[in-house]
């Protein structure tokens, strides 16, 4: 398989003209692109993918190639997925990972595809006909309906991948009078104890490099995972500054940050990516305090109507957020390749297996139950 060309098809589809590509994704993100104001960057905006793709090169996974699958027609892309392949184009996947909350073609309304998913996969077989596995994730319950419902040569394995946690506002008193009364003390409490402790809480809509390293100076002093590498978070930084979606939380003691929060606002929404608080000062809640703050920002200044706490099924979040939802990931296999076949029989296989296992388990307690 050729990497230095961009591999092309035209045929028809569903009575439509169109024009296949699969483009090799490479070179360095711009600050804006055409699909910048489309909706968040990691749903419609190739600069997301592109940064993405350059993180991965520089640590995890220096040996896959990344792609972008299009659907053209004539002079317009209507339908564009970014992917991660193997050397040898047998095993795919989306171009996400740790900093992706989801997932989703991106598209223009310039022409409605009926079946997207079964676009796109179709355009994957006759660019790249020996595939054999591609697995995609996250997916919200709705994708994974439209993809389960592919016929043809794919069969589909659904797991769930993780969840997410959201809250609607209107208003700060809205917000508010939905939280726990022990999330409400606890702010209460913990404020009064950083306020006479020399605490003060700035947040940012623009970015410096001195922000960055107070950003960085309180993340090494945290309960994270260290990062591989900082490109991605600096290159995110950096972008959502440009584009207007920064709101960068520091709470400091004495000067010193001990707490951090990296969100982003758009289209009156607000989404929580980064947080990071020194473990230090764990037992005065630094980090609690400067989310309610956040909290109290975007809906005051921002008017945002919604908090989107992306990925993750933390037990702190319930008392945040209103309610969450199932993200799955979705593994398809090309049945008309031996190799694909064998791959979705294990996986059946094992599937059935587990299935019978949980049925008896149920049919053992049901019993010792009735006894």
């Amino acid at each position: 398989m050729k990497r230095s060309k961009a591999l092309k098809v035209e045929t028809m589809f569903n009575n439509f003209k169109l024009t296949f590509f699969l483009q090799p994704l490479h070179g360095l993100p711009e600050t804006l692109s055409d699909t910048a104001n489309a909706n968040w960057p990691w749903q419609q905006d190739i600069n997301w993918f592109l940064a993405l793709a350059e993180f991965k090169r520089l640590t995890q996974q220096p040996t896959l190639h990344f792609f972008l699958l299009e659907v053209w027609s004539e002079h317009t892309r209507c339908l564009a997925l970014p992917l991660c392949s193997t050397k040898d184009g047998r095993y795919w996947s989306s171009l996400t990972d740790v900093y992706s909350p989801s997932f989703n073609i991106i598209s223009s309304t310039t022409l409605i595809i009926a079946n997207p998913w079964q676009c796109l996969l179709h355009a994957l077989t006759q660019l790249q006909p020996n595939w054999v596995y591609c697995q995609l994730s996250p997916l919200r319950q709705e994708q994974i309906q439209q993809l389960t419902k592919l016929n043809g040569c794919l069969r589909t394995h659904v797991f769930e991948h993780s969840e997410n946690w959201l809250a609607n506002c209107s208003s700060n008193q809205e917000y508010w009078h939905k939280r726990p009364g022990q999330l409400k003390n606890t702010i209460k409490r913990k404020r009064a104890k950083l306020l006479s402790s020399g605490s003060r809480i700035e947040i940012h809509s623009q970015l410096t490099d001195e922000l960055m390293l107070k950003y960085w100076q309180v993340y090494q002093q945290s309960w994270k995972q260290p990062e591989t590498d900082r490109y991605f978070i600096n290159w995110l930084a950096n972008y959502s500054a440009a584009n207007g979606m920064l709101r960068l939380g520091l709470l400091f003691i004495d000067e010193q940050p001990v707490a951090c929060q990296l969100w982003l606002v758009h289209h009156s929404k607000a989404a929580i990516y980064k947080l990071a608080q020194d473990q230090a000062f764990d037992n005065l809640s630094p980090g609690t305090v400067l989310m309610a703050d956040m909290v109290n920002y975007v809906i005051d200044i921002d008017k945002v109507t919604s908090i989107d706490f992306l990925t993750g099924n933390d037990n702190y979040k319930a008392m945040w957020m209103d309610f969450n939802f199932k993200l799955y990931g979705a593994e398809l296999f090309n049945i008309n390749s031996l190799t694909g076949r064998w791959l979705w029989s294990k996986q059946w296989l094992k599937t059935t297996l587990k299935t019978i296992a949980r049925q008896m388990h149920h049919l053992i307690f049901r019993a010792r139950h009735d006894n």
